[in-house]
């Protein structure tokens, strides 16, 4: 999880973020899951000041861009949708789980017996960094 700040925002030239740091920040998020995805990343309700609940992670990350407030989201959808930012990890770092489902590996098809066998071999910080 990374917390995703504007260009120029007076928290983007640190290294890493606490919570404690966002706790008067306006935050923007997701509005479907936020809840759910924060009590999991952090064992609770962080006590920050909600400013919008959007209906898709573009949606944040768009007014994040144009300094309408602040997120913290997976690293995966910052790089999915091509943010224009700032990101920083979170200190302590917080992480989410990703699960895949198959059928038995003789069931599947060439193409997804090779994807989920370069998922079982992956080592998931290369990804990560790339």
């Amino acid at each position: 999880m990374l917390a995703v700040l504007p260009f120029g925002h007076p928290l983007a030239q640190r290294e890493q973020i606490t919570l404690e740091d966002l706790k008067d920040e306006p935050i923007l998020m997701e509005a479907e899951n936020w809840e759910r995805d924060m009590r999991t990343a952090f064992g609770t309700l962080p006590p920050l000041k909600l400013r919008y609940l959007l209906s898709s992670a573009a949606a944040v990350l768009a007014m994040v861009e144009k300094g309408l407030g602040i997120t913290i989201c997976p690293a995966l959808t910052v790089r999915s949708l091509g943010f224009r930012g700032c990101t920083l990890p979170l200190n302590p770092p917080r992480y989410r789980t990703l699960g895949i489902a198959s059928l038995p590996p003789a069931q599947l098809s060439p193409v997804a017996r090779t994807f989920l066998n370069f998922l079982k071999e992956t080592d998931i910080t290369e990804l990560e960094q790339a």
